[in-house]
């Protein structure tokens, strides 16, 4: 903070502590103040300052007093007030902390065109706010490989398997935010128009939604590029589905993953 020179110093001191006003001015603002409640005109608020300027004049003999302190000890009478000034700005804080805040009311969209609209503007505030920072894989491909670790019973199935899926599987469904995990992919390159359901504000996705990304990441070479990593995982997925699923939800997952077993 620079260091204000003594006539600067003074200057505040003075307009903070002693503020300057004319019978003029105070005439003003009564007239100001007067006129929402009574059809006043200027001559009232010049009576009224003149009779408050005469009964209050000893107030003036008292500011001289005031003025000689500010001239003489400047530097002295700063540093006094200084924890007066700290605690007015603390509470112009907690005042304004405190202060109700009226809650934005939210309007509901009249016609399709304006729904559209706030729907994109939600999706582009949440990729700006919440980028995708994709990871190297996915859930479904970390968690249905080989598991390379000694297994204590040695009768235990040593298939990869996951309850990543299950939801799936039980014909449930998840948001777009975990299905984005599961493939490790940016939402903006999954299949358009994939199949959901609304419960609420929020969208569901489920088993049709899960098997078209599938498809459409395998049929495109973006999704498990290695043929033996590839086969692993989509072989312990058709098993966890015949262990969780209705048979009718097996037979779906088996038909659909079916054709991508193959090598070449």
């Amino acid at each position: 903070m620079s260091r204000r020179s003594p006539a600067k110093l003074k200057a505040d001191l003075k307009s903070w502590l002693s503020p300057e006003i004319g019978q003029d001015e105070l005439a003003t603002q009564l007239s100001k103040l007067l006129r929402g409640y009574v059809q006043a005109n200027s001559s009232i608020g010049q009576i009224l300052a003149a009779q408050l300027t005469h009964r209050f004049s000893i107030v003036e003999k008292k500011k001289a007093n005031l003025n000689r302190v500010i001239e003489c000890f400047p530097s002295e009478l700063d540093e006094a007030l200084k924890p007066i000034r700290r605690g007015e700005l603390q509470d112009l804080i907690k005042l304004v902390r405190h202060s109700p805040v009226k809650p934005s009311e939210r309007t509901k969209a009249k016609t399709e065109s304006e729904r559209t609209i706030r729907r994109k503007k939600s999706k582009k505030s949440h990729d700006r706010l919440r980028p995708y920072r994709p990871n190297t894989k996915g859930r479904i491909e970390a968690e249905f490989t080989d598991r390379r670790i000694f297994l204590p019973n040695p009768f235990a199935d040593p298939r990869p398997t996951s309850d990543c899926l299950d939801v799936f599987f039980k014909e449930e469904g998840v948001g777009m935010s975990e299905l984005v995990n599961l493939f490790g992919m940016d939402r903006h390159r999954f299949p358009r128009s994939l199949p959901r359901t609304r419960i609420g504000r929020r969208f569901v996705y489920g088993l049709p939604a899960l098997l078209e990304c599938m498809t459409a990441f395998l049929s495109d070479g973006r999704w498990i590029q290695n043929e033996y990593r590839r086969r692993t995982v989509l072989r312990a997925i058709i098993h966890r589905a015949k262990e969780v699923g209705k048979p009718a939800v097996f037979n779906i997952v088996r038909q659909t993953l079916r054709p991508h077993l193959k090598f070449g």
